[in-house]
Parts: structure tokens; C-alpha cells; sequence
């Protein structure tokens, strides 16, 4: 979940406890010679995602500010520098 650190660690805890009820059910469901284990992680990639996204808006916005409007092309090529450089720098 995106709401914070403290609210993934219970999460991730309560699937972790209830992993061997999970695999019994799952093991009813499918028919293999061995259930496979179920591990669980917290995986950052929409969080990442949001952010990303948050420094491509910061971009547009300064890019706004800082460049005269010309062509589109101009812009473009513009704003993809402005974007690396939050992503790498920031």
C-alpha cells in the first residue's frame, strides 16, 4: 500500500503469518506432487512509479517557467534534459 512504511510492515507480517493457511488452500486448488512455498515482500515499484511521476510534473512546471514557448519539437527535447536531470540528480 502507498500509505507508509509502518502500515507495509503489518501488512507484510500478517500475509507472512498466514502464509501456511494460504499454501493449504492453495494446494486444494492446484494439483502438484509439492505446493510451492509463498514468500512475501514489500515491492516499491508504484511508489517509485509516483515519484517519478511527481518529478516529471516538477519538470514541466520549471520547464514552463524557465524555457520560451517556441516549437514543439524544442520543448520536447527540452523537457526530456530537465526530466533526466531530477531522475539522475535528485
Amino acid at each position: 500500500t502507498l500509505d507508509g512504511q509502518d502500515e507495509n510492515a503489518v501488512v507484510e507480517k500478517g500475509l507472512k503469518h498466514a502464509a501456511g493457511f494460504l499454501r493449504t488452500g492453495l494446494s486444494k486448488r492446484i494439483h502438484l506432487r509439492q505446493t510451492p512455498q509463498l514468500i512475501f515482500f514489500y515491492y516499491k515499484s508504484v511508489e517509485r512509479g509516483a515519484h517519478l511521476s511527481q518529478l516529471i510534473d516538477k519538470a514541466i512546471a520549471q520547464e514552463k517557467k524557465l524555457i520560451p514557448r517556441t516549437d514543439k519539437f524544442n520543448i520536447s527535447v527540452n523537457l526530456f534534459f530537465v526530466a533526466l536531470q531530477f531522475i539522475l540528480f535528485s
